[in-house]
């Protein structure tokens, strides 16, 4: 932005480093459990990813990180190394 000529005052803007949004991303999240808690919400079995038995959750969790991101993982290599 600033080398079109805007300095990030004048557009209201801020840079965040990828680690700081990541940070801000986990505690939305809690926030947003424990709002979920307070009023008696709360995600089902068959929700996306949520299946029956914490578990059972953070067991697809795993598989989607690990075999699901496998791809984006390599497209993200070859946009950061500049690769048709």
């Amino acid at each position: 932005m600033e080398e079109d000529g805007f300095s990030s005052e004048e557009i209201g803007i801020f840079y965040v480093t990828p680690c700081a949004a990541k940070i801000a991303s986990s505690v939305e999240a809690g926030i947003l459990g424990y709002h979920m808690y307070k009023n008696g919400q709360q995600f089902r079995s068959g929700d996306g990813i949520v299946t029956k038995g914490v578990e059972n959750t953070i067991r697809n969790v795993g598989l989607l990180g690990r075999e699901g991101m496998r791809e984006t993982d390599k497209e993200i290599v070859r946009i950061m190394l500049q690769e048709p």
